[in-house]
């Protein structure tokens, strides 16, 4: 595996690069293209993503924790299995993603875009969707225990089966049917088996 940790590469142009199982720990990306970029399993932890463009990129399994990827576009990346837990996404996009089973822990993501986005089982507990927009996003069987979603526009919004306690709706913009029924699930004992 290519080990690129610590690198200066603000700017640079990884368009549809094969960087399988890179080591990107503490590298500097900052405003780098990583369109169509070939991401499986790479390793940025504690890295600098801000600005940077990784539309459609394939990220499966790839570790971004506390990764600073403020106004970062993940738009339409492949982001199954990933690990951003405590990552910096405020601004950006993962919009129309798909990130099953991804975890988010303690994620910032406020005024980002995870319009369409596939978020079915994520890990999600402590993170900050404050202004973001959650337009058609699929958040069935997430766990979103203590998450903020001040301000957030929940238009459309799956929240079938997710574990929202002790989450925070307050001022949330457009609740769907299933927001409610997500809060009143957490009062439901459900039977042992």
């Amino acid at each position: 595996s290519t080990n690129l940790k610590k690198a200066n590469l603000v700017g640079a142009d990884l368009r549809t690069a094969n960087a399988k199982w890179a080591n990107f720990t503490g590298a500097d990306l900052s405003r780098a293209d990583l369109r169509d970029a070939d991401l499986f399993h790479a390793t940025f932890d504690d890295a600098r993503l801000e600005d940077a463009n990784l539309q459609s990129a394939y990220l499966f399994g790839a570790n971004l924790i506390n990764t600073r990827a403020a106004r970062a576009d993940f738009s339409g990346a492949y982001l199954k299995d990933i690990l951003m837990e405590g990552i910096d996404l405020r601004g950006g996009s993962i919009r129309n993603c798909y990130a099953f089973r991804g975890v988010f822990l303690g994620a910032k993501l406020a005024g980002a875009d995870l319009s369409g986005a596939d978020l079915t089982g994520a890990a999600m507990d402590d993170a900050d969707f404050t202004g973001a927009k959650l337009k058609t996003t699929r958040l069935a069987g997430a766990s979103l225990r203590k998450a903020v979603f001040g301000r957030a526009d929940l238009d459309g919004a799956d929240f079938a089966n997710a574990d929202v306690w002790n989450a925070n709706f307050d001022q949330s913009l457009n609740r769907s049917a299933s927001v409610q029924e997500a809060l009143s699930e957490i009062f439901v004992v459900r039977e042992r088996r």
